[in-house]
Order: structure tokens, then sequence, then C-alpha cells
């Protein structure tokens, strides 16, 4: 969900998914984009794997962190002034999500993203 919003440009939905500091990295990507006058769209070759590296309870016990390796193959649609670009990538991260275990919302939020070993 996160990488097709951020392919799209899709502010309104990352916005209920990043930290602060995570969303402006990627307001800065998304407006770079815009600013060149390109587009981009993403297609999952096959279902990302995920597999969870860490779970930590923090801040008392009222915080949940975890840390997930995802493995993933796309293709990655690029247009722009100059015409249409087709990239297909496999990419290894860890993400790092948290949220707050007496909030009612549901939602982990994004807090941090480090390249990793495929």
């Amino acid at each position: 969900m996160i990488v097709k919003a951020f392919a799209a440009g899709d502010r309104t939905t990352l916005r209920n998914l990043l930290a602060p500091g995570v969303m402006a990295s990627f307001d800065t990507a998304i407006a770079a984009r815009e600013s060149e006058g390109r587009t981009e769209s993403v297609e999952f070759l096959h279902s990302p794997r995920a597999d969870l590296e860490k779970a930590d309870v923090v801040g008392g016990g009222d915080l949940a962190r975890l840390t997930v390796r995802f493995l993933a193959e796309f293709r990655s649609r690029s247009k722009g002034p100059e015409g249409e670009a087709v990239d297909d990538r496999r990419t290894a991260e860890l993400w790092t999500f948290e949220r707050n275990l007496k909030s009612r919302d549901p939602n982990w939020t994004l807090v941090h993203v480090d390249a990793a070993e495929a």
C-alpha cells in the first residue's frame, strides 16, 4: 500500500501511514518527480516476502515497534517529457513500524526505512 501510494504521489494515504520525518522524505521525492513532469506506477511481479526481524515493546509498555525485512520484485513505469521507461527491480529493505498499543487506531506507522541485504 505504501509503495503504490508513493508511486502514485498519493500524499493523503501516505500521511496516514508514515511518521512525519518519513513523510517529509517521501514528499520531497514526490515533489521532485512532479517538478520534472514525471509520473510513476508500480506493479509487483510476485507477492513481496515479509519476514519479522525484531519486535519490541518500549515507552513503558505503550509502544510496539516491529522491524520487517521486505524482499520484493517489481516493475516500475516512469513517464516523463522524454517518454516512458520500464524498470524491473529487486529490492531488500528493513522497514520499522510503530503503534501505540493503547490507541484505537489499528494502523501501524512507518517510522524508518533502511536498505538491507537480500
